[in-house]
């Protein structure tokens, strides 16, 4: 396995009331009966105002750290001031296939997103996913299904396994950028079965996949290309739905320690700063979808005739990710004008909460 010498901080730093870039291995979440982990990168500016996330997935067998090594995306985060969040798969596999049953990797990542959210100033019209190898072909699988969530997607020498494609169902176009290494030996370039599995899988070819988003996004038949040095290119099609974009680039594998791995590229290619550069002018058009909501026939003050006096009063304030709650009492009759009710008295009782929203 390919390793590079890592270091880590593990330690929150402050600094004049600002908060340090900051590493943190090993954090849990309990989801679906079930503890997961995941490392993320704080940013030095996280206290001043919302910043983005980015979501950085592991290949099949590998982890969080090892995905951390090889895409180096921590070094970017730090320079460009966003989150970045490695999450660990449950016995190192996503669950990928486009609408198929099982751990349900799609709720975990959601859950991810928003307890971070709860946690710390996310700008919630700018979080993205990007992913290497079985961790790309999961980041398709998100833009399927969670493109309400996330505002662009980067695929990593990963593809879209055959015969899952139907399942594909976005509610809008996405930016999509999908990075292939035509010398892969694991990920055929030209599709066909991936290699170094128990199980056969079937996975479509570079153009496949560029054509199946292509068409997703409503793209027109015009592509540009672009050449990047050593046979390496990328083409585009810019003329998409909703001002979106649609690359598909191809690069010569290194050969260290496997062609597979095209973080090491013969172009000399800084593939996680050339993914942010794609991620960065893109924002969710509708971000509030992703924001706390509630049935609006409970948003403000409401009581039931049976409770005695009782009522409750919701309001949330979804641009700011905020909720406020009170319960409290009330006369269920007007006193005699010469009878003085004071809040505070005993039968008029406030209790309140504030806080930040997370998920729905």
């Amino acid at each position: 396995m390919f390793w590079k010498q890592l270091t880590i901080s593990g330690v929150a730093l402050m600094l004049s009331g600002m908060l340090l870039a900051d590493l943190q291995t090993g954090l849990q979440l309990e989801f679906d009966g079930r503890v997961r982990t995941y490392d993320l990168f704080t940013p030095s500016l996280a206290d001043s105002s919302p910043q983005p996330l980015v979501l950085d997935l592991h290949g099949l067998t590998s982890n969080a750290t090892q995905q951390r090594v090889f895409s180096e995306l921590d070094k970017i985060a730090s320079q460009q001031n966003f989150f970045a969040v490695w999450p660990n798969a449950l016995g190192g596999s996503w669950n990928s296939v486009i609408g198929k049953d099982g751990i349900d990797d799609v709720g975990f990542l959601r859950a991810l997103v928003d307890k971070i959210s709860s946690q710390y100033t996310i700008d919630p019209a700018r979080i993205y996913v990007t992913g290497f190898s079985q961790g790309g072909i999961m980041v398709s699988r998100l833009a399927c299904e969670a493109d309400d969530l996330f505002a662009a997607f980067a695929s990593v020498a990963g593809s879209i396994v055959r015969g899952s494609e139907d399942g594909c169902s976005p509610q809008r176009p996405v930016p999509f950028m999908a990075w292939r290494g035509e010398n892969d030996d694991v990920v055929p370039y030209n599709g066909g079965i991936v290699q170094g599995l128990r199980l056969p899988i079937n996975v479509m070819s570079a153009k496949q996949v560029f054509d199946f988003w292509r068409g997703k996004n409503e793209c027109s038949n015009t592509v540009d290309r672009k050449n990047l040095g050593n046979s390496s290119f990328c083409e585009e099609a810019r003329n998409c739905g909703h001002g979106t974009r649609t690359q598909a680039c191809t690069v010569q594998g290194s050969g260290a320690p496997t062609p597979h791995w095209i973080y090491n590229n013969t172009a000399g290619l800084d593939l996680g700063q050339e993914i942010w550069d794609f991620f960065a002018p893109f924002e969710h058009p509708d971000p509030s979808s992703n924001s706390f909501t509630i049935n609006a026939g409970l948003n403000d003050a409401w009581f039931d005739s049976d409770t005695a006096g009782q009522g409750f009063l919701i309001v949330v304030f979804p641009e700011r990710l905020e909720v406020f709650l009170a319960w409290f009492t009330y006369d269920t009759e007007r006193p005699p004008p010469s009878t003085p009710s004071n809040l505070g008295e005993a039968g008029h009782r406030w209790f309140t909460a504030q806080g930040r929203t997370s998920g729905n």
